[in-house]
């Protein structure tokens, strides 16, 4: 239960949204590869980055940075 809720968060933050009834496969199969591969968090990540949820998950615009202008 521990890896699932931890699976389920890493997938939280990096999608940037909750995640829904339709995430879960994705968080069973991910778990369930990194526990082929000793549980190690590199496992966890892979199977994230290249889950198809977050490599369909839209991009935001990036906020935009405030510049000063001095007034010379």
């Amino acid at each position: 239960m521990f890896l699932q809720t931890f699976t389920e968060n890493l997938l939280t933050y990096a999608l940037g949204r909750r995640i829904e009834f339709y995430d879960m496969p994705t968080v069973r199969a991910i778990a369930g590869d990194a526990a082929k591969r000793d549980h190690r968090l590199s496992a966890y990540v892979l199977g994230i980055v290249n889950s198809a949820a977050f490599r369909t998950s839209q991009e935001t615009e990036p906020p935009k940075l405030k510049t000063e202008h001095s007034g010379s």
